[in-house]
């Protein structure tokens, strides 16, 4: 029950952010994509804050969010493997001409972009981390068998990470329709 109680908000969610963000468009220097993703994730944190708190609360132990002995380890050896892929695509990509090389050794803003890069990637990881494998797959895994949870907590964090509107269309006056046609676009790939 509480899973199909979660699925209808997440729907509640994209309907409430379908209507929100034209109305914040004219009051937000970027394209109407973004704005409708970045409300669809403003809203979706709200409702699983709030979800969360009134199925009895936050127990961060049960939604994997607890440090024991080795707990370090395994974040600086989560941290330093994902790094070191990252590196190893870049190095791969570079030679490809997928990417290039842009650094610029600036006293003042070489630090403060490491800085930001290394904060962001803590807590968004944490975040994700705390949506898909503390809340979603516990919440799946006793519900269903092992595998199919494990699958549909992918999937799931495929799809919010990996499809991307890429019309070229821009919206000058965007409406509650703008935001059904991005949605339905997301899904084309």
């Amino acid at each position: 029950m509480k899973l199909i109680q979660f699925i209808l908000g997440v729907v509640v969610v994209l309907i409430v952010a379908a209507f929100l963000a034209p109305l914040l468009s004219p009051f937000i220097p970027y394209e109407f994509d973004r704005i409708l993703s970045r409300t669809v994730l403003v809203l979706l944190v709200a409702w699983l804050i709030f979800f969360v708190c009134r199925s009895g609360g936050v127990d961060f132990k049960k939604y994997g969010l607890f440090w024991e002995k080795e707990s370090g380890k395994r974040l600086l050896t989560a941290f330093l493997l994902g790094f070191t892929t990252l590196l190893a695509l870049s190095l791969i990509e570079i030679p490809m001409g997928v990417r290039s090389w842009q650094f610029t050794f600036h006293q003042t803003v070489w630090p403060l972009k490491l800085l930001k890069y290394i904060v962001s990637a803590f807590f968004v990881g944490l975040f994700e981390e705390f949506i898909f494998r503390g809340f979603l797959f516990r919440t799946l895994s006793p519900k269903i068998r092992l595998i199919p949870a494990l699958l549909l907590t992918n999937v799931i964090y495929s799809l919010v990470h990996f499809l991307r509107y890429s019309d070229t269309e821009t919206f000058t006056h965007p409406d509650f329709f703008s935001s059904l046609q991005v949605y339905a676009a997301t899904l084309a790939p």
